[in-house]
């Protein structure tokens, strides 16, 4: 890792004959940008998948799409997009690949035909069910038998909502309240930003004073705070990662300043 990033470097130095494949998160898990450019000939070295796992859909309004950078398969969750958290389940995860993986995903694939007789009405059928229900059971590829339909319509009504420019101001929207967020709470004595790269609506922030007396400041004020990263990463026992969405107002924003401000007196 460098500055919150994938090490180039390192990536190269770790991928050999025997790597499958080469997975990054864009955005990352510290909310930082990938150089998923830059990342891409190292991945396709020799016969590697090059996977781009989109954890926070709404950067697609502003960040390339995988595509754009020659990934392979790209895969996410769209729970954001409409839908509950339902103390945390169901989820609604998500595949995309190139056309020549098409056969090898699992689940069901929609495809987009004409309607017979001359009326050329655009129509959307499963074309493929490649599932143990419906093909011989050593062929399936998947073998999952629950229902994620409302969801994905729930994720459909979502974006046929907003639309192409709506989509695009949601980005914007985290992006710019993620930034306000960020700006503020560096500004406080005692709270320092950890990486200087670009960053999507995540960011890190260091701790001077203690993680435990915040956390109890939190609930006092009834918010849920930022993630302590040592309960992941050894050695940022004094980071804290902040998460700010389009849902988030400037009130909601200057309170969490002000809760931290009320930390450092």
């Amino acid at each position: 890792m460098c500055n919150g990033v994938t090490s180039l470097t390192d990536l190269d130095a770790a991928v050999g004959p025997g790597t499958a494949a080469v997975v990054v998160q864009q955005p990352n898990f510290f909310g930082s940008v990938e150089d998923m450019r830059a990342i891409e000939p190292i991945a396709h070295k020799g016969k590697m998948l090059f996977v781009s796992v989109i954890t926070e859909p709404a950067s697609l309004g502003i960040l390339a799409p995988p595509g754009s950078y020659n990934a392979d398969v790209a895969v996410g969750e769209l729970m954001s997009f409409g839908n509950t958290m339902s103390f945390g389940a169901p989820a609604l995860g998500f595949m995309a690949a190139k056309q020549k993986f098409v056969r090898l995903i699992p689940g069901r694939l929609v495809g987009q035909t004409v309607e017979e007789g001359g009326k050329k009405q655009t129509g959307y059928v499963l074309t493929l069910q490649t599932r143990e229900q419906h093909i011989r059971r050593e062929r399936a590829t998947s073998n999952i038998c629950t229902n994620q339909s409302l969801l994905a319509v729930g994720a459909t009504i979502f974006l046929a909502a907003l639309g192409k420019q709506g989509f695009r101001e949601l980005g914007e929207l985290c992006l710019q309240k993620a930034h306000y967020a960020f700006r503020q709470i560096t500004a406080i004595p005692g709270f320092e930003a950890v990486f200087s790269g670009p960053f999507f609506n995540e960011f890190v922030i260091k701790v001077s004073g203690s993680l435990t007396k915040l956390q109890q400041h939190f609930v006092q004020a009834s918010i849920i705070g930022g993630y302590p990263l040592c309960e992941s990463y050894p050695g940022m026992d004094d980071c804290m990662l902040f998460c700010v969405t389009e849902t988030r107002t400037k009130e909601d924003i200057d309170l969490l300043v002000r809760v931290l401000n009320e930390v450092r007196m």
